[in-house]
């Protein structure tokens, strides 16, 4: 899941400039014969959140293309390049600098870049501010159905509205025509993103409002609930309710969230219960691009079955053929079950037509659990449904590898074409979030004990090493061991070739 504006600093840049043009793609020695394919192996890496913590970049791409990853998938928002709306009768302007540094030293270590369309600008969000007894508000797609209101901020900064769905597919085109196939960006030519993903995780009320359909039906007792329910979390439904029920049978974000998939993929205007859908997005730019659905949560294949139900029948007087080239789901297993690989892959690919890609785009470990004998370590309050995935840094170490060598043997069988763990770097720090612990490296994260004397009395203060910004851990050397392996390398300096 993606959890977090591309501000690159300075010094990213002057060295990106100096170190990355004088590696060619072409001159590399080719790879050898791998257990995978090329392009098989990946992380999700957000440059965001690396630029907000003064993280060089540059290093942080060649280090991944050192440890085997040859794809990166990353957030693309709207609202870093686009922050304000085009005057009338002005052309957008949009923000490239940042995205173009990024893109630049991905190709310049032979790196495929997958981009994920998400987020809003302030401008453009949805309004879910909501007045009265109901406290619901209509779907944008169908009327008949409640969007229940949430406390998360990120709900509301972060979904289009349905009068901004134009902005956002010119957006998507003007990406496409700069970094597509024959884009103007320099590099597009010599390694251009040839897949865009829309959304991330829209069957999740973190990133997509959800809805309920009619009353709440239970408070927090997880008996009585209707078959194939799921928990929403609603502000104060009414007096004494915390939590609510919804119904897995009607869901209204499936029909707003394929309006937008329409919009910023289609070619031409249409009009679908009397909604207009704009044309001209990303196929606009460039009819070869190939389009991904968003990733679904690990419970994906019934999101995923309806939403083909939802295109059958919400689409059908405008045609349903084409809403997307690539399916992506994230899976995560639990109580360090490899066997769940497998098993939620192969429902996620039998609730999808048989002949589209799919990729897993999330997968992970999460190293926040303490061993008793660790007296440094920030235990975690709350697992949450993720306990079974929260493990010790050896037990992320272990399991990393061995998850990579699971998929490397499904990849036939499921087929799958890709997959990407999540996620590159964390802060793996704090009580409350297990996500904080899911990377393979972590910045600001490495302490020492300084030693104070105060009236006499000698006290010892665990304080962070401020001289060490970024610490490889033991997953970084165990993942980028296995991806070579799988790969056929013994060593790497760009994503594309193996050195001798």
């Amino acid at each position: 899941m993606y959890r977090r504006s591309l501000t690159l600093c300075l010094l990213s840049i002057v060295v990106a400039v100096t170190f990355g043009t004088s590696v060619g793609v072409a001159a590399a020695p080719s790879r050898s014969k791998g257990a995978v394919k090329q392009g098989f192996i990946g992380t999700n890496m957000d440059p965001t959140e690396l630029v907000a913590n003064h993280i060089p970049i540059d290093v942080e791409v060649q280090r991944a293309a050192e440890a085997g990853i040859e794809q990166i998938r990353f957030p693309v928002y709207w609202g870093n390049i686009q922050q304000y709306p085009a005057a009338k009768g002005k052309a957008p302007y949009y923000d490239w600098k940042r995205l173009d540094n990024f893109v630049k030293l991905a190709s310049d270590r032979g790196i495929k870049l997958l981009p994920t369309l998400v987020g809003a600008p302030a401008w453009a969000k949805r309004d879910l501010t909501v007045s009265g007894p109901s406290r619901t508000k209509p779907s944008v797609a169908d009327p008949t159905l409640r969007i229940a209101t949430t406390a998360s901020r990120e709900i509301k900064s972060n979904v289009p509205s349905a009068a901004h769905l134009g902005e956002y597919a010119a957006f998507a085109k003007a990406l496409v025509a700069r970094y597509g196939t024959g884009g103007s960006f320099s590099t597009a030519n010599r390694n251009p993103i040839t897949v865009w993903q829309v959304w991330n995780e829209p069957d999740h009320g973190k990133f997509w409002p959800q809805v309920v359909n009619g009353p709440c039906l239970l408070t927090s007792r997880m008996p009585g609930a209707p078959s194939g329910g799921r928990v929403v979390e609603v502000k104060n439904p009414r007096s004494g309710v915390s939590r609510c029920w919804y119904t897995e049978a009607k869901r209204g974000w499936s029909y707003d969230y394929l309006l937008l998939l329409k919009a910023i993929r289609g070619k031409a205007a249409t009009k679908v219960r009397g909604v207009t859908v704009p044309g001209s997005g990303i196929l606009g730019a460039n009819p070869s691009a190939k389009v991904m659905l968003s990733s679904f949560t690990s419970s994906g294949a019934l999101s995923l079955r309806f939403i083909y139900n939802d295109i059958n029948k919400f689409f059908r007087s405008t045609g349903a053929k084409g809403f997307f080239d690539i399916a992506g789901v994230n899976v995560y297993p639990s109580s360090a079950r490899l066997v769940d690989y497998g098993i939620k892959l192969r429902a996620f690919r039998a609730a999808m037509n048989p002949k589209v890609p799919l990729y897993l785009t999330e997968f992970s470990w999460l190293s926040g659990k303490c061993l008793s004998t660790d007296k440094s370590c920030h235990k975690l309050t709350d697992l949450g449904s993720l306990g079974g995935i929260v493990v010790t840094e050896s037990g992320q170490a272990a399991l990393a590898p061995q998850s990579l060598a699971t998929l490397a043997g499904l990849a036939k069988s499921v087929p799958l074409e890709g997959v990407f763990w999540y996620t590159w770097m964390t802060t793996d720090k704090g009580i409350r979030q297990p996500w904080e612990y899911a990377g393979l490296n972590c910045f600001d994260c490495v302490f020492k004990t300084v030693y104070r004397t105060v009236k006499g009395k000698k006290t010892a203060t665990r304080v962070l090493d401020t001289s060490v910004k970024v610490r490889r851990k033991v997953s970084y050397n165990s993942f980028k061991a296995k991806a070579l392996a799988l790969e056929g390398c013994k060593a790497k300096s760009i994503a594309t070739a193996c050195l001798r």
